[in-house]
C-alpha cells in the first residue's frame, strides 16, 4: 500500500519545497508532493516533522568502506558494505575494483552474478571496473604488474560471467585498440569512462567520439594541464554532453577548481563520488 511522508522540507525536482506531504507508492518509488494543508486522508502518514526528505545519494565509484572491500569477492563483505552505505544516505552504489588479474575479475562477475539483488542496504546498480587497462605513468594506488590494453574478449567473458552486471569499465584512451573496445563495449550498455592516463587531448577525443561518456575522477591520475598541451583534462572541460566524476572533499582537488568545472559544465553534467577505500568509516590508524 502507498503511504505518505510528513516532513519539514522536501527536495523535489523543481526546487524546495517547506512542509507538506509526499507519497511514496507501491513500487517504492516518489508519487506527489502535497502541500501542509492538503493532509492526505486515506492513506497511512509516517511523521518526520523533524527531518528533511531527500533522494538518496547514488556512489558510483567505491571501492569499500568499513574493512571490506570489493577485491576481496566476498558477498557477505559486500553486503555489509551496502548496509552501511545507508548510514551515510547512499541508497545505490556501483561496487568498484582495482587493478588485478583478469582471473580474479572474472572470479568477482561470477559472485556478483551469483547474489544478483540479494543486497540488504543500498542497491547495487552494476559493477564498476577500475581497470586493468590503465597507463602505469598514472597508475596511482593501481598495481602496474597487470596493466594491460584492451581485450574485446576478455570483456565478453567478463561480461556473462558477470549475467550483465558489468556496467562501466575506466580506461585509458592511449591503450591500443580503445576506440574499438569502447564501440564493442557501449554497445552493451557499458559507461566507458577516461582515466588513470598520459593521453592527450586528441586520443580522449577519439575514445568520446567511439561512445564514451565520463571522465574518472577528472584532474586525479592525468597530466598537468598547459595552454600548450590541453591533454584530457581540456577535453574534460570542454567536451559537451559527457560526465565529469569528482571527488569533492577539498583534498583532491581544491574548491575553487569544483567551482571551475560547475561553472564550466553545468551540475547535470558532473557526478559526485567519494573512490572510498575499505579504510572509510573506520578509526584513525596506520
Amino acid at each position: 500500500m502507498s503511504y505518505f511522508i510528513h516532513a519539514k522540507k522536501f527536495y523535489l525536482d523543481h526546487g524546495v519545497e517547506e512542509r507538506g506531504y509526499l507519497e511514496i507508492q507501491d513500487n517504492g518509488q516518489f508519487g506527489f508532493y502535497y502541500s501542509e494543508d492538503e493532509k492526505p486522508k486515506s492513506a497511512a502518514i509516517l511523521d518526520f516533522k523533524n527531518f528533511s526528505i531527500a533522494p538518496g545519494y547514488v556512489d558510483t565509484h567505491i571501492h569499500g568502506l568499513m574493512n571490506n572491500d570489493v577485491n576481496d569477492c566476498d558477498w557477505n563483505e559486500i553486503n555489509k558494505i551496502s548496509e552501511k552505505l545507508l548510514q551515510y544516505g547512499v541508497t545505490s552504489w556501483m561496487p568498484t575494483t582495482v587493478t588485478t588479474s583478469s582471473e580474479k575479475l572474472d572470479e568477482i562477475c561470477k559472485t556478483f552474478a551469483a547474489h544478483k539483488g540479494q543486497e540488504k542496504g543500498a542497491k547495487i546498480l552494476g559493477i564498476h571496473f577500475e581497470g586493468s587497462y590503465f597507463t602505469k605513468e598514472h597508475g596511482g594506488a593501481e598495481n602496474p604488474e597487470f596493466m594491460e590494453d584492451p581485450s574485446i574478449e576478455e570483456f565478453d567473458k567478463w561480461y556473462r560471467d558477470s549475467d550483465g552486471m558489468l556496467r562501466k569499465i575506466s580506461l585509458a584512451p592511449e591503450r591500443k585498440n580503445v576506440p574499438q573496445f569502447v564501440r564493442h563495449i557501449v554497445k552493451k550498455g557499458v559507461v566507458a569512462s577516461l582515466g588513470h592516463t598520459s593521453a592527450t587531448y586528441e586520443e580522449a577525443r577519439k575514445a568520446l567520439d567511439a561512445g564514451a561518456t565520463m571522465f574518472n575522477h577528472t584532474f586525479n591520475g592525468m597530466n598537468l594541464l598547459s595552454q600548450h598541451t590541453p591533454n584530457i583534462i581540456g577535453c574534460a572541460l570542454t567536451a559537451d554532453d559527457v560526465f565529469d566524476e569528482m571527488i569533492a572533499d577539498g583534498h583532491h582537488i581544491k574548491p575553487i577548481i569544483l567551482q571551475m568545472l560547475f561553472d564550466l559544465k553545468g551540475p547535470n553534467h558532473i557526478v559526485l563520488m567519494t573512490d572510498c577505500l575499505r579504510t572509510g568509516g573506520m578509526p584513525d590508524g596506520e
